[in-house]
């Protein structure tokens, strides 16, 4: 499943049933239809990122030396 956002409203088929997508809404759709309406072909819509999939980035060198040794500086 995939989180997207649909950037123009239409008509669709995910699953063989009709539905249509109002810009917009987000919603979780399946990996393939969501890759067929975010595809540069079609630009119906964009994929939210998922937040949780990347690690925080450290802002500071400090704060990098504290989270590589466990934060006992």
């Amino acid at each position: 499943m995939k989180r997207v956002r649909i950037d123009v409203s239409h008509t669709g088929y995910p699953g063989g049933t009709k539905r249509s997508f109002v810009e917009g809404e987000e919603l979780d759709l399946r990996d393939d239809y969501a890759e067929l309406i975010t595809s540069p072909e079609k630009r119906l819509a964009h994929e939210i990122p998922d937040e949780k999939a990347s690690p925080p980035v450290a802002k500071t060198p400090a704060e990098a030396s504290n989270k590589q040794d466990g934060g006992k500086s």
